[in-house]
């Protein structure tokens, strides 16, 4: 492959939460120089009303202002009053929450008159996905026809959910931007703190701190912590501990702010309470995180505030019938049913349902709300309603709601006629007569049963009278196992402090209780948001090893080796204090796992410049193997043999101790790309076999980005070659149609697939099962009670024609969801896998903000194999291997499976 940029940022930016309205993760590609002219800069758009009217916008190497590419948007058409034309990104506003905004860029136009302009704009929308607010030049529209810089300021609200920014351009000609940038602008009002040896007192005290702030953040879903700025909150807390001499008295005055109910002491012998002054009843929330903590758009991973008295399920499982309501107006219908539960939790019950449609008029629904079933044993419960002269239709229903088991037998319908019960014809059931999981004759029961995850038979193992009763369970799908209502969390701080704090908390008509008082909490929230990060403090370095330690202590559930991360946090502290830069103090943190797929960026990383060529590593030799932009001073061949005077082998072994993964070819890929992609202005003194250069990192990324891939080719008449990274399933269903005399197909998955699992089903003989994914639920901090969701859907078996002379192209950079594919392949004998072994992490992804502009992303979901057997760290072997050597432009694994498929071919002749 030829990529020298690191296609990790691009793959997390591009497609880690991108949801339909393309909401990226943050910022990107703001110089325009990623993409492939003349289509669309990665990452920005057009509005479909723009080519309603029209416009056109396409990357531009004509009018640039800076690099070699800017974005152009042009309108020649007839000019038509209201007509424009928006292009646009969108993305998370987790980061920019209660802050200000800019958005600047260089803009040059071409209009043919005055009636024309541009304007740059912010728009912030709500949870609902609605417009909050815009702003957007509109008193003083851009015609400047040389390039010049404009900006526009926003305001972000601290409950912004996404952001987009943009150019609008009215009227017709040719609008340019370039250059664009995103910033915070912010005040700092307190003094930076200069980098300063830590004692273990202070070390101590700042971890006490961080542990106390993960759980209060993630596990306390109190009111005041909704609303808080929390990186302002870790710089304020690290600012109050790290010379405390009483910590137990300053955690109690800190937290009680943010989250009242949480309490420090020096023994492990509280009296905490859950509080309950006025409580709103039925209520008691917490946080439920699916996969982690994430409070903006759901994505993979999502987090939300559950009252454990709301069922997880948005359906009831029901069964219903109808009555015949002929001769019954005016009197009154009894519904009764003996039924018994075995429930799992507190929101679950079973209820009797009775139902009057009116022909005119609002309809009767009858409910048992205020006295749900939750009996274990059998006990006879039911409805009754007097039924009006204009009914149109009676139904009865039985219902589960929540997770669990219910029951239910001997149902009768009886009319009430002066206090006796006299049943109607037809109106009993006890379901004896019924086959053991069959369905109950003239019931009727929704489509939403089987599609919320409930299961209803007639039972022969349980009645209250008779052979069998009717079941509603939910036996066999996923339940999610909270907590009791009055337990406590208590943990062990230090030798001697300890923090316990409610694991529900109660809610009254103000908010989550205990609340906090009034004017402390204001003043408090007044000094917190005075607390600003900014790089060149050491506070706000330590900030981000804060948030860092914190999501992963909680939220990375993939490895099972023990690894002491107190330990991690204080070599940590101790880099910091020491002037180390900070991206290489996170990485020496994340450097204890073995995730190839956690890594750090910052938020313009994509602006990072490259050297004029490229090195791999054959044997024990650093080889240039492309040279891009007619750099003339290094020559293809050419050995690399040191860097600033240290040795290649040394330099890139230093560098491997900071990458993660257990495929170690992968990551010295990786430690090879760290040297090449960086800042501008360092200079390098690079040792080559019988010379040395002085050079810079010169080359941006449109001078280096391979834009010519091919996705498709014949390497034979009898063969096709196909790039996974570049064909989706939808394209390939198409395809398939047209491949019928094609004798071998060469599958590459050297990279990010667009085709999921379910294209293997043209190379299948029968249905089959896919790999497990297990979807974690994090509920409290106790590591063993994370809840998993198991699925396993079906491979199915698709339409004939392809044969099975097939070949899948594999090396260290095939991981995450394209190594899911592989372990398919590998585990059906889909086809031969020829290359070198995966990088060993097939998961998807999940991207985290971090202060400062830093983000670090980590695998998630638990992944086995159709058998269940667990496939974390666990590499993919190929069935022919194929050495890293150096042949000039040779791909030798693509040469290997060629020959293999000629071979295989002419054998079956």
């Amino acid at each position: 492959m030829k990529l020298i940029y690191s296609t990790f940022i691009l793959s997390i930016i591009l497609f880690t939460n991108l949801q339909s309205q393309n909401i990226i993760f943050h910022p990107y590609n703001l110089d325009f120089e990623i993409g492939s002219p003349p289509a669309m800069p990665y990452s920005w758009e057009m509005t479909n009303k723009s080519t309603e009217y029209e416009y056109f916008s396409l990357s531009s190497e004509v009018e640039v202002y800076s690099g070699k590419r800017s974005l152009v948007i042009y309108n020649h058409t007839p000019l038509i009053k209201g007509m424009y034309g928006t292009v646009y990104q969108r993305f998370d506003a987790n980061r920019y929450r209660g802050k200000r905004l800019r958005f600047s860029a260089n803009i040059k136009t071409e209009f043919p008159n005055d009636t024309s302009s541009v304007r740059l704009f912010i728009n912030e929308y709500n949870e609902l996905n609605k417009s909050n607010k815009i702003e957007q030049m509109i008193d003083n529209p851009i015609q400047q026809s040389n390039w010049d810089s404009f900006s526009v300021e926003m305001d972000i609200s601290k409950f912004a959910h996404s952001i987009s920014i943009g150019m609008v351009m009215l009227g017709n000609g040719v609008s340019y931007i370039d250059n664009a940038k995103v910033e915070v602008i912010e005040d700092y009002n307190y003094s930076f703190v200069d980098d300063f040896k830590l004692s273990s007192t202070q070390k101590n005290n700042i971890l006490a701190f961080t542990k106390s702030y993960g759980l209060s953040k993630y596990f306390q879903s109190s009111s005041e912590i909704q609303s808080l700025n929390k990186y302002n909150f870790i710089r304020y807390g690290i600012n109050k501990v790290i010379n405390s001499n009483d910590l137990v008295s300053d955690l109690n005055s800190l937290f009680a702010n943010v989250s009242p109910a949480v309490k420090f002491s020096n023994v492990n012998n509280f009296q905490n309470k859950l509080y309950s002054d006025n409580k709103i009843d039925k209520v008691a929330v917490l946080y439920k995180h699916r996969v982690g903590y994430n409070d903006c758009y759901p994505t993979s991973t999502k987090t939300e505030v559950k009252n454990v008295f709301q069922p997880d399920k948005t359906r009831e499982g029901l069964m219903m019938k109808y009555i015949n309501y002929n001769g019954l107006q005016g009197k009154e219908l009894v519904f009764s049913a003996k039924v018994k539960t075995n429930l799992k939790n507190v929101y679950s019950n079973a209820q009797l349902w009775l139902r009057v449609i009116r022909k005119e008029g609002d309809d009767i629904n009858l409910y048992m709300m205020d006295n749900p079933i939750i009996s274990k044993e059998w006990k006879t419960f039911q409805l009754s309603q007097v039924i009006p002269d204009n009914v149109a239709k009676i139904t009865i229903g039985c219902v589960l709601i929540g997770d669990g088991d219910a029951w239910f037998d001997d149902i009768e319908i009886s009319v009430n006629e002066n206090g006796k019960l006299i049943k109607l014809e037809g109106g009993e059931d006890n379901f004896d007569e019924l086959k053991y999981m069959g369905y109950p004759k003239d019931w009727i029961i929704p489509n939403t049963v089987k599609e919320f995850g409930y299961d209803l038979y007639v039972d022969n193992k349980q009645s209250s009278s008779g052979k069998n009763s009717l079941k509603i369970t939910t036996e066999n799908s996923f339940v999610i196992d909270y907590p009791e209502l009055d337990e406590f969390y208590t943990e062990k701080l230090n030798d001697d402090l300890f923090i316990n704090f409610p694991k529900y908390l109660l809610i009254n008509d103000i908010g989550t209780l205990p609340i906090a008082n009034e004017v402390k909490y204001k003043d408090f929230i007044n000094n917190t948001d005075n607390s600003n990060l900014n790089e060149n403090d050491f506070y706000s370095k330590i900030s981000v090893i804060v948030e860092l330690y914190s999501y992963v202590k909680y939220f990375y559930v993939l490895e099972d080796k023990r690894i002491d991360l107190d330990l991690q946090f204080s070599s940590s502290l101790d880099l910091i204090a020491n002037g180390s830069d900070l991206k290489t103090v996170i990485k020496h943190f994340l450097s204890l796992f073995d995730d190839t797929q956690m890594k750090v960026w910052k938020v313009n990383d994509e602006n990072l410049f490259s050297l004029p060529f490229k090195i791999e590593k054959f044997g024990n030799d650093y080889i240039v193997t492309e040279i891009y932009n007619g750099f003339i001073g290094v020559e293809l061949g050419n050995k690399l043999l040191s860097i600033d005077g240290v040795k290649i082998k040394d330099f890139i072994n230093e560098e491997v101790k900071l990458i993660n993964g257990i495929n170690l070819e992968n990551r010295i890929t990786k430690a090879i790309s760290n040297f090449l992609i960086g800042d501008s202005l360092k200079v390098l003194d690079l040792g080559f076999e019988g010379k040395s250069i002085k050079i810079k990192r010169s080359l941006i990324p449109s001078e280096y980005l391979d834009t010519e891939k091919i996705d498709m080719m014949k390497p034979d008449d009898d063969i096709i070659y196909i790039n996974m990274s570049m064909v989706d399933d939808k394209f390939f269903k198409y395809l398939a149609k047209e491949l019928g005399d094609i004798k071998g197909f060469i599958f590459d998955a050297r990279g990010n697939t667009l085709l999921s699992e379910h294209f293997l089903g043209y190379f299948l003989k029968n249905d089959v099962k896919t790999n497990q994914t297990k979807i974690p639920y994090i509920i409290e901090p106790e590591r063993e009670n994370v809840n998993y969701e198991s699925i396993q859907p079906f491979l199915q078996r698709l339409e004939d024609g392809l044969n099975k002379n097939v070949v899948f192209l594999i090396d260290e950079n095939t991981v995450g969801y394209t190594e899911f594919v592989m372990n398919l392949v590998k585990y059906y004998q889909v086809g031969t896998l020829i290359g070198r072994k995966t990088a060993g992490m097939p998961h998807d992804i999940i991207s985290v903000p971090l202060p400062l502009d830093y983000n670090f992303s980590m695998s998630v979901f638990g992944v086995g194999n159709p058998k269940g057997d667990k496939l974390s760290f666990k590499l993919v072997e190929p069935d022919i291997k194929v050495e890293k050597v150096y042949i000039g432009e040779d791909d030798l694994i693509m040469k290997e499976a060629v020959n293999y498929l000629l071979n295989e071919i002419k054998s079956k002749k």
